[in-house]
């Protein structure tokens, strides 16, 4: 899983994609150690 952004935000999504298509949202305390 690696860290992709998108218009609604940031995300893990799967490294293998578009062969993948798995995703989860991050976690707050994830979201808040994102460099700006």
């Amino acid at each position: 899983m690696v860290i992709r952004q998108s218009e609604i935000g940031y995300f893990w999504g799967c490294s293998a994609f578009p062969n993948c298509w798995h995703k989860q949202r991050l976690t707050a305390a994830e979201l808040a150690a994102l460099p700006e």
